[in-house]
């Protein structure tokens, strides 16, 4: 398993993020972002997004995501999104 340290350095985060923009067009939109880690995709579209919700199962990921969030748009929540 990849250390969260060495995740973010080793993805291939811009390449992502533009496949994400031809896909979606998130300006000015609210998002929901499932599976977010640390924010490595998180944190770029949050400069065309109007709000994003960013959710990991997770905590020490989120945590690491709250420690680098810079932007009042999103928000980092540690939650299990499996229903019972």
């Amino acid at each position: 398993m990849i250390s969260m340290k060495h995740y973010n350095t080793l993805s291939k985060t811009e390449e992502d993020v533009r496949q994400i923009n031809r896909l979606v067009d998130v300006k000015n939109k609210s998002v929901l972002e499932i599976g977010c880690g640390t924010g490595r995709i998180t944190f770029p579209l949050a400069e065309r997004a109007g709000e994003i919700v960013a959710i990991d199962i997770d905590e020490n990921a989120t945590k690491e995501a709250l420690k680098r969030n810079q932007n009042e748009n999103v928000k980092f929540l540690a939650e299990n999104i499996e229903t019972t």
